[in-house]
């Protein structure tokens, strides 16, 4: 394929048990406008061997493995990408209905050179449900790369790339239900997965100046241990203060587009 329209970019880390569903819900609605791009996390479970069969028989146009984040994994893939376009964050412990092209019809329409956040049905959600919906993020190659791409974080990557695109009125979120099944996370369950995953929410918000965000939230015990931690690491950390829209609140209603069938 010499210049697709499109680039799924997929990171992924210890997924075997989801990513044939995954990839397969993808792969049965696009056609040769559209690459894959796939950045493995160095998984240890038999990711990368179903990888590498998807790759071989043409299903996966680049594959790299490498020791990265979730937002370097999103940067490398796209500097491994061709398309015109980046679609990311379709993730691989998820299943994915056949809208894809419903969406980016609605995208060219209304959103044309923009990043937009497709995020699922929200209705009478809190602000913090909303944010923890699942999305995707689709927009120009180009005007990503201007924008210095995904920083290299665990955690709130996402937003800190929407807020430096908000910063020149080119964000946007809508209310897309894209995701058929979400995968859950059972490591966050016990009580040591429940510090990790807050320490490391903890530590990208500090290395990106968000500490009201921080302190604006209820912390069980759990809670308290992962902020000591956190505050004890972000400066071992890069900080991307000096590039983070610190005020930024992705769902604020002044972003969002109405999506109209």
């Amino acid at each position: 394929m010499d210049s697709p329209t499109y680039s799924i970019c997929i990171t992924l880390y210890n997924n075997a048990p989801t990513v044939r569903r995954a990839l397969d819900s993808i792969l049965a609605q696009i056609d040769n406008r559209f690459e894959i791009v796939a950045v493995d996390n160095f998984s240890t479970d038999g990711t990368k061997q179903i990888l590498t069969e998807y790759a071989e028989a043409g299903k996966i146009n680049t594959l790299v493995e490498k020791h990265c984040s979730r937002g370097l994994g999103r940067r490398i893939a796209v500097e491994n990408s061709k398309g015109q376009y980046i679609i990311a964050d379709m993730d691989m412990d998820d299943e994915f209905k056949p809208e894809l092209a419903n969406l980016l019809r609605f995208y060219h329409s209304k959103c044309e050179g923009f990043i937009l956040a497709a995020v699922g049905e929200i209705k009478g959600a809190t602000y913090e449900e909303r944010m923890a919906t699942k999305n995707v993020t689709i927009g120009p190659r180009d005007f990503i790369l201007e924008l210095g791409n995904w920083p290299d974080l665990q955690a709130y990557e996402d937003s800190n790339l929407w807020g430096r695109a908000a910063l020149g009125n080119r964000y946007a979120w809508t209310i897309f239900s894209l995701v058929r099944t979400a995968g859950g996370h059972p490591e966050r369950m016990s009580t040591l997965g429940k510090v990790r995953f807050r320490y490391v929410r903890y530590r990208d918000l500090y290395r990106q100046g968000r500490i009201t965000v921080v302190e604006k939230e209820r912390k069980g015990a759990s809670g308290r241990v992962a902020l000591v931690l956190a505050r004890v690491a972000a400066p071992f950390y890069r900080s991307y203060v000096r590039t983070t829209f610190t005020t930024f609140r992705p769902r604020d209603m002044p972003y969002f587009v109405n999506f109209e069938p």
